[in-house]
Order: C-alpha cells, then structure tokens, then sequence
C-alpha cells in the first residue's frame, strides 16, 4: 500500500513497492486526503503499467487491480456495491476484452443486452454505466488508456422516484403517530435525532454516548455505522467534512436523556447485556443492525397510512425544512456534512429556488410595511 509523507507546505512525498522495487514521486496538495487519494493512482498506475505489454490488460484484470485501489476511499457497503455488480453484469460480458479495445458502441449494445435479455431496470443499468465511467476515468488517469469511450455514450436514463421528504405538515402528522403509538425508544430516538440532525443513518447508527454534549447542547458525529459482507462494520464518517458539531434544542435533548435513562434500565434488567456505548442497540444490547431502522420505520409508516418515504428522506426533510425557514446554504451544508456548500445546491436546488422567490417577496413586504 503506497504511503504518504508530508515534506512541506502542500507537498508531499509518495512511496509504493512493486515486485520489491521502490518507486517515489513528490506531489503538491491542498491537504492528506487528497494526497492520499493522489498516491492511490500512483501505486494503480506503476503496478499496471509495469506489465510488459499492458496493451494487453483484460477487463478482469484490470478491475480487480482498480477495486483493490479503490477499498481504502469507498465505504464498505459501496464497495461491496462495485464488487456484485462488476461480478453479476460487466465481467461476464466484458472480462476477457483488452481494456484498450472496447469502443461506444459495445457498451450501447451492453446496455441493451442488461434491458432485453437480463430484464434489468433503467437504475440498474444506470449503474453499471456509472461503475464502468469511474473505473475508465481511472483507466485514463493511469495513462493506461488514451480516452474514456464511456465519454461518447450516454447515460442510460431512468425515473427517478419522487420526492424523497416530507412538508412540515407530513412531518407532524409522523411525530403525531410516534406519540401515540408508545414506540420503542430506540426507534423513537433515531427519527428525532435523523429531523432534528439531518444526519445519515449510518451516522445516527454510529453515535455513542460520548459524542453529546449535554451541556453545550452539541452532538459530534466521529463515525458511521453500516452493514457489508454480513456484519456490522464501523468506519470514519463519509468524507472528512462529515465530522462534525451539530447544535441541538431541547426538545431533541428531552428526548435523548428520556432514551438514556430507558437504556440503562434496559442493561440492569436484561440477562447478558453486552455492554456498548452506542445509543442505538438490539435487544440484548451491542451495536444495532443498521438496516433495522430502516426496515422498521417502512412497516411503521404503512401501518399508520403516513405519506411513504424511507427513513434516509427524514434527512432530507431537515433539509428543506431549513432551507425554507430561511437558513444560508453553508449552514445547511456544515450540518448536513457536505464537502461543500456547492453539493448542498446541486441537491436542493428546487427549494432553494423558492426560499430565494420567498425572501424576495418578504423584502418588498418588509420595505412597503407601514
């Protein structure tokens, strides 16, 4: 695995082995991350090139070498993504072709051999157009290929779901249901925490006691919690701008002491408790399983006739409910854990619209007010 040294300001030394031969090479670079990101290609790119005739490089081959490249910069539960569908769809048909001899028509004809004879949907077919971009963009990176030919072909369209939140109106109508129906606090406790956040789930299933601040009334998100490979796996948040301090009020701090006197009772009656710091647990304690909250809040919703989102919309309920109340965009984008405020736009680009009509008609109130 290369490594990487700072040697100065924005520079930094990179170092990899291959075949018991060291290689070096100085870079510049805003900060670790990118750098470590920069000497990822590096290592691809001297262990691919080394091959005597890389002409000759098949898809296979190549891809295994690009995801081994790829696993320290991708969440698990994406990597395992890359792995199934490189392994189910592209590999099988594209194995064996040199990565240098593949053109735009054959990933045209691909696409329509995944709708016709795999009967795949318009997302999935998406996706292994999405994979094989990334993994040709890095292909040309690595100066192993001249272009990408995925650059000549469109990408395969689909419909997008509708909107993925709620208005306010729904969102009460959810907190409602919540009261009245005695939920389990620890399912109780992640829909506050995923409105009144606006964190991932992952990051709600990450939390451990130590990261509220009671007193400053402050969460710090260290780490997320997901589910790959059959096991729950805990890893650093998404990207470095995802740790981070979020304010809360009291009404999420009323609830969160209520969840906490609840689970320590909870481990004082429960025979063989295992003891874990995280605030979301199973039965016996441990570090819950990450797809409950999910599977939960799905049946939870159609059993109450409540609008149907899934549980990852309560994020982007925050969100809008933000942005329409009038919060500036880098604020939402600091909570939300966006490398930055540009992201923010890009995905909410529709409600920042109307808070921009919004706050145009509240000026010219404010101005013609008596």
């Amino acid at each position: 695995m290369a490594t990487v040294q700072k040697r100065g300001e924005n520079s930094y030394r990179l170092t990899c082995y291959h075949e018991g031969k060291r290689y070096r090479k100085t870079i510049k670079a805003k900060s670790k991350t990118e750098a470590k990101n920069r000497a990822a290609a590096f290592e691809a790119k001297i262990s691919l090139t080394k091959e005597k005739d890389y002409s000759k490089i098949i898809l296979a081959k190549f891809a295994q070498k690009w995801l081994d490249r790829k696993r320290d910069n991708l969440a698990a539960k994406t990597l395992v993504s890359y792995k199934g569908t490189l392994n189910r769809h592209i590999l099988p048909y594209f194995g064996r072709r040199k990565i240098n001899s593949l053109k735009p028509m054959d990933f045209v004809d691909f696409y329509d051999y995944l709708k016709k004879e795999k009967n795949l949907g318009g997302r999935s077919v998406n996706m292994n157009h999405r994979i094989m971009n990334i993994m040709f963009n890095d292909a040309v990176k690595w100066e192993l290929i001249e272009y990408n030919p995925l650059r000549k072909v469109d990408a395969p369209k689909y419909k997008r779901k509708r909107d993925n939140y709620y208005d306010l109106e729904q969102l009460r109508a959810l907190l409602t249901a919540i009261d009245e129906n005695n939920v389990e606090s620890k399912y109780r406790i992640s829909v506050y925490i995923a409105v009144y956040c606006g964190l991932r789930v992952g990051e709600v299933l990450g939390l451990e006691w130590k990261d509220i601040d009671f007193d400053r009334m402050i969460i710090t998100i260290r780490r997320s919690s997901v589910y790959a490979a059959g096991e729950v796996i805990t890893k650093e948040p998404k990207n470095e701008s995802s740790i981070r301090n979020i304010y809360f009020g009291e009404t999420l701090k009323h609830e969160l002491l209520k969840h906490k006197e609840i689970q320590d009772t909870l481990s004082e009656i429960v025979p063989g408790w295992i003891e874990t710091d995280r605030l979301l647990t199973k039965k016996e304690g441990g570090p819950m399983f990450p797809q409950s909250v999910g599977q939960w809040f799905s049946k939870f919703i159609k059993r109450h006739n409540l609008d149907k989102i899934t549980f990852h919309g309560l994020r982007h309920t925050a969100a809008t409910l933000m942005i329409t109340n009038g919060t500036d965009v880098r604020t939402v984008a600091e909570r939300l854990g966006h490398s930055d405020a540009n992201t923010t736009t890009k995905i909410y680009s529709h409600h920042l619209k109307r808070a921009n009509k919004k706050a145009a008609l509240d000026l010219e109130h404010s101005i013609n007010e008596d």
